[in-house]
C-alpha cells in the first residue's frame, strides 16, 4: 500500500508528514486506523503510558514506575506516538498534531485535590 486512503486525511496534513507516513508503513496503518476514533472520556486515567518514535519504545510508565530507553545524544525523533493502555492517543510529526484523542481528558483528574 503506497497511498493514504482516508478521505480528507491527506488534505489535513502537510506533504512532509504524508511522506513520513509513507516511509513508515506500520505507523501509517496505525494512524489511519486511529484517525477517526472518538476522544477518550474526560475522567480517563491510563494504567500504562508509552512513548514511541521511529526507533521504538522511548519511555513508559506503569503503576508509577517510569523507564526510558537510552538514545544517542544527537537522536532526533521524526515523530512521537503516545499510547494509553495499548491505544494510540497522540501522534505528532513535523510540528503537526495529527492524532489527539485527549481533548476531553483532564490532567487534574490524576490529582487528589481534596486532601
Amino acid at each position: 500500500m503506497n497511498k493514504i486512503s482516508l478521505p480528507g486525511f491527506s488534505r489535513r496534513v502537510s506533504v512532509s508528514t504524508l511522506e513520513l507516513l509513507l516511509s513508515y508503513p506500520y505507523w501509517r496503518t496505525i494512524v489511519l486506523e486511529t484517525y477517526s476514533k472518538e476522544q477518550l472520556p474526560g475522567n480517563y486515567e491510563p494504567q500504562v503510558v508509552e512513548f514511541f518514535d521511529q526507533q521504538g519504545l522511548l519511555a513508559f510508565q506503569v503503576a508509577g514506575y517510569v523507564c526510558n530507553a537510552s538514545v544517542p545524544l544527537n537522536h532526533k525523533s521524526e515523530f512521537l506516538a503516545i499510547y494509553f493502555d495499548g491505544e494510540l492517543v497522540v501522534f505528532t510529526a513535523n510540528q503537526e498534531l495529527i492524532i489527539n484523542r485527549l481533548e476531553l481528558v483532564s490532567v487534574f483528574g490524576s490529582f487528589d485535590l481534596e486532601g
